[in-house]
């Protein structure tokens, strides 16, 4: 699953991107990319929101590091107090504002159709 996954089973690409990216295009063919026409992968909006996720993951800290100074669950060490950084919950307006605006978007949201991601299998 996982060789699956990373390519090693070979990588395929929107044909349509063949002619955009010109000279890498040749490139990647000659490397044993394969360039076909995909009815399920339309290219650059998921390529942004995978990109935009991964700088998310990669670039803000995660639950643990926010509330470090309240000593979660996995032996973070105990953040003293001239040491907290921006992004360390306390309470706040800031903090309340965000919280409320998560909780909008989430209840908006629970009214999208989605589809069941494993029908194929």
């Amino acid at each position: 699953m996982l060789e699956g996954m990373s390519g090693m089973h070979g990588v395929v690409m929107p044909y349509r991107w063949l002619d955009k990216i010109g000279g890498v295009g040749i490139w990647l063919d000659a490397q044993g990319v394969e360039f076909r026409h995909s009815s399920t992968f339309s290219g650059e909006k998921q390529c942004a929101v995978i990109f935009l996720g991964l700088l998310i993951a990669w670039c803000f800290p995660n639950s643990q590091q926010i509330m470090a100074r309240f000593q979660p669950g996995l032996d973070m060490p105990l953040v003293e107090k001239d040491k907290e950084k921006y992004w360390q919950w306390y309470p706040s307006g800031i903090w309340m504002f965000i919280g409320i605006v998560a909780a909008i978007v989430s209840i908006l949201t629970l009214t999208e159709v989605s589809t069941f991601i494993y029908f194929q299998f």
